[in-house]
């Protein structure tokens, strides 16, 4: 996942009901989304939840700082 990848799912994912004000919450929310699927034995779908934190994981904070993603 790119860096503007990721600042558009971001904004997408921002709604008036839906807050995603900072990178852990977003990891956190991916994080216990898995842990729950993980538990009703939907694995793969919760794999691929687990590939997507990692990729957030990877991006470098200095280029995400600079798109002010989360300010």
């Amino acid at each position: 996942m790119t860096v503007k990848e990721l600042d558009i799912m971001v904004n997408a994912m921002r709604t008036k009901y839906n807050r995603v004000d900072s990178r852990m919450r977003l990891e956190d929310t991916i994080y216990y989304l898995s842990k729950g699927l993980y538990a009703i034995g939907r694995n793969e779908l919760a794999e691929a939840l687990d590939k997507l934190y990692s990729e957030i994981d990877e991006i470098d904070t200095d280029e995400l700082i600079k798109t002010g993603t989360f300010r």
